[in-house]
């Protein structure tokens, strides 16, 4: 499945994880000061659910939408907090 996350902060990022673990292309709008660390050293969740690594290959991290460059998803999950 392709799955877009839009607000990937520390549930957005976990969830994102675990679903790209699982063998799902995730994308993730993320804030912007976290852009390079994530594209350089992918994400990597560990918890008591157990450890999750998201697959460069499967894994893309954005700032803003129209950076995505595709608008073909199965899902959308939305996991910012109410006031943003």
């Amino acid at each position: 499945m392709r799955i877009l996350i839009f607000g990937a902060g520390a549930v957005g990022q976990a969830v994102g994880c675990m679903l790209s673990a699982a063998g799902n292309h995730v994308d993730m709008i993320v804030r912007e000061r976290y852009l390079n660390d994530l594209r350089s050293d992918g994400l990597t969740v560990t918890g008591i659910f157990g450890e999750y690594h998201a697959d460069k290959e499967k894994t893309g991290y954005f700032s803003t939408i129209p950076d995505v460059k595709t608008n073909n998803y199965d899902y959308a999950l939305i996991t910012t907090k109410s006031y943003d």
